[in-house]
């Protein structure tokens, strides 16, 4: 917090950190430190004593557990190079290696060090990382100052703790917290421990204003999760115990930051682009071709780069809107729980699938050889303008099109194909093979600036394997409660993470609102329809 009447908040992402300054707060007390909260910003500390926040940790490793060596009768989601959908296919797991036995995972409180494992009463800790415990024991662990990695613990907690405790649950948990801080150690409480040094009180109230950090990220980046009556709970929470116990100054910090968020929620703020969107591409003269339908040769006539910025434009929207509670949940199942618990998640997918099947469908419904060459070229040049602005998820919906067993077969049609385009698309398709789990891919998704957009079908392959390879919760009890296997999570963090910087990073180009419908019209034939199309169009043996 600094002075002059404004509180300074510095967000931080998992790609790097930012800064951004929030008007209009409260000053600052005089003689308070400076503590981080759980999503990067501050509040102020204890009176005259500066907070430390730990070590940062290490960064994610680039790949997301060690591959098992059994094969998971299981499925994953990835892309196929031939049927151009987001489909299941057999995948090998990752998992988490944990010991096993006594002492191999360790429990935390102030309790027993083993060498670099510690046990503690409702939750384990291993080399300083938090492994597993109890619901509300790995809450606790978010106040255990203890850890070096406690600013990595709280990120990889507040990412995937709706696949273990609801929103409302935290809260009603953290409040708990907060409350047994004050009968244990606030002189001003009535129940006070009388007679407690100022270091132990002041280890209180650390812990008060860590809940007031933790309850500032709850309320602002999750609002939406929360419950009407626990949103009256929290202005009540601070208008008696807090505004009571720790004044007036955090009383009001935390009613600003709460309002400020529900405005927010209401309307979004749209975050600032880097540049300024280059000049849209006017439309080719191209010759009419009479087999397509209007709607697909307005789109043909675009210029394939501005077709692909405008197919990304729309593809963009989507993704930024995945949150990271759908990417906990099991969502390989039926499709109406997928639609369920991961709306965003399934609306990225289904328009992955119309998408490639809407552009197969062109091909399929062109008569003349040599006008389905040519609609065959112009897709290549989109797929090679998709891979220009780095949206791999839709260069993979055009090779998905070309690629499928309906085009694919269609040999009279590639035989006229210009070499130089058939070149380019080797490399597109060999820039994202799924050859080694995509390395290519990967290594360039990682080398590459934003804005971009990766490819989904990648991120639900390897949330699949975290799945397939870890178990939700260990089969040991603590304290007669199930321990939850918060290593798994912490794998899972680390795909949300990946993910969360590219859906920060919007691209600054200009829409074409109409491409949008324009796409919608286009027919979307299943695959045996396609496939007998293309039947006709060019017979077996012909």
């Amino acid at each position: 917090v600094t002075g002059g009447g404004d509180l300074a908040v510095s967000e931080e992402g998992a790609g790097g950190a930012g800064g951004v300054a929030a008007e209009g707060d409260l000053d600052t007390p005089p003689g308070l430190a400076v503590a981080p909260d759980g999503d990067g910003q501050s509040v102020a500390a204890v009176p005259g004593r500066p907070v430390s926040s730990g070590q940062a940790g290490s960064a994610a490793p680039s790949d997301v557990g060690t591959r098992s060596s059994e094969h998971n009768p299981r499925s994953r989601v990835a892309m196929t190079s031939r049927t151009g959908s987001l489909e299941a296919t057999r995948a090998q797991s990752w998992k988490v290696t944990r010991g096993r036995g006594p002492g191999s995972s360790t429990s935390h409180s102030p309790a027993a060090t083993l060498g670099r494992e510690t046990r503690c009463t409702n939750y384990n800790v291993s080399q300083d990382e938090v492994t597993s415990g109890t619901r509300e024991g790995l809450v606790e662990a978010l106040f255990d100052e203890s850890l070096s990695s406690q600013k990595n613990y709280t990120q990889e907690f507040f990412l995937t703790y709706q696949s273990f405790i609801t929103s409302d649950e935290l809260f009603e948990t953290i409040v708990k917290i907060y409350r047994d801080s004050i009968s244990s150690g606030d002189k001003k409480s009535p129940t006070g421990a009388q007679g407690q040094s100022d270091e132990q009180q002041d280890l209180h109230r650390q812990k008060r204003l860590t809940a007031f950090n933790l309850l500032r990220t709850l309320f602002s980046k999750y609002l939406s999760s929360l419950s009407e009556e626990i949103e009256q709970k929290y202005i009540m929470f601070i208008q008696s115990d807090v505004r009571i116990v720790d004044g007036d100054y955090f009383a009001e910090l935390l009613l600003k930051k709460y309002r400020r968020s529900k405005l927010t929620h209401m309307e979004p703020i749209k975050p600032a682009l880097k540049e300024d969107p280059p000049a849209v591409l006017r439309n080719r003269k191209m010759k009419k071709i009479f087999d397509l339908p209007p709607a697909a040769q307005a789109l043909m006539e675009m210029e394939p780069l501005e077709l692909a910025r405008q197919l990304t434009l729309v593809e963009f929207d989507l993704c930024k809107n995945i949150q990271p509670s759908e990417m906990c949940q099991h969502i390989w199942g039926e499709k109406e729980k997928r639609a369920e618990e991961a709306p965003n998640i399934t609306k990225l997918i289904d328009w992955f699938n119309k998408t490639s099947g809407r552009f197969s469908t062109i091909i399929c419904q062109i008569y003349s050889v040599k006008d389905r060459a040519k609609i065959i070229e112009n897709l290549i040049d989109v797929a090679h303008g998709m891979s220009t602005i780095r949206n791999f998820n839709g260069l993979m919906e055009i090779l998905g099109a070309l690629r499928s067993n309906a085009v694919h077969r269609l040999k009279k049609s590639w035989e006229l194909v210009r070499p130089a385009r058939k070149q380019r698309l080797d490399k597109l398709i060999q820039l994202m093979s799924h050859e080694q789990s995509f390395k290519r891919y990967r290594t360039t998704l990682h080398t590459v600036s934003t804005p971009l957009l990766p490819y989904l079908g990648v991120y639900l392959q390897d949330l699949q394997f975290i799945e397939d390879g870890n178990s939700d919760n260990l089969e040991e009890l603590m304290k007669n409660e199930t321990v939850i296997n918060f290593a798994k999570r912490r794998l899972v963090a680390q795909v949300i993470r990946e993910m969360q910087q590219y859906q920060q990073a919007p691209y600054s180009l200009t829409p074409i609102p109409q491409v949008r419908f324009t796409m919608e019209e286009l027919e979307n034939m299943s695959e045996d329809r396609q496939y007998a199309l293309s039947l006709q169009l060019e017979p077996r043996g012909s």
